[in-house]
């Protein structure tokens, strides 16, 4: 996990070519935030959940 961020770097144990190991949904809140949910499809672990990435103009 980086530490200034909070957004995981590294999938243990990694993914392998050719297999879906995430998703990633997208969704834009009342305020214009854009927000992210990630989940590791692997180890059906939800890694971020509606986390804000940048507010839209």
């Amino acid at each position: 996990m980086c530490t200034t961020t909070g957004v995981p770097t590294e999938l243990t144990p990694p993914g392998y070519p050719g297999s879906d190991r995430i998703k990633v949904l997208f969704r834009v809140d009342e305020q214009r935030f854009l927000r992210i949910t990630v989940e590791d499809l692997l180890t059906n672990e939800t890694l971020l959940e509606d986390k804000p990435v940048v507010q839209l103009s």
